[in-house]
């Protein structure tokens, strides 16, 4: 995990999010390693495709919480315009990540929204 939001997780209390947040995590690293690695084995496609059934679970949950905080985020030095959660989730197959650069530029975006997420309620100490 993310060693920021994990310090984040322990921090809120609220454990209920840590199957959200790992599964964000394994999302994020296979997007990263298959635009790396320019292509898509039958084994990602099979992680995309479960990952992706539970992160929509997840974002049915958590998504209007997470709406204001990933309209306040950027997507490449822009406001961002479309939930960066979606836009990943959104992608057909998980070959569609190799050469996606507006998926990479997508991840912070949903990252720092996650993080704002467990952020709130947070003391400041």
């Amino acid at each position: 995990m993310n060693p920021f939001t994990r310090h984040l997780l322990e921090r809120s209390g609220r454990p209920e999010l840590e199957p959200f947040v790992e599964a964000w995590d394994a999302m994020e690293s296979m997007v990263i390693r298959i635009y790396r690695a320019g292509v898509a084995g039958p084994e990602d496609e099979t992680e995309y495709f479960a990952l992706q059934r539970v992160l929509r679970r997840h974002l049915g949950v958590w998504g209007a919480a997470l709406e204001g905080l990933w309209r306040a985020a950027t997507v490449a030095g822009q406001p961002a315009e479309r939930n960066p959660f979606e836009e990943i989730l959104g992608r057909p197959t998980a070959s569609a990540f190799v050469g996606d650069w507006g998926a990479m530029q997508t991840l912070p975006a949903a990252r720092q929204s996650l993080n704002s997420f467990l952020q709130q309620g947070l003391d400041p100490g």
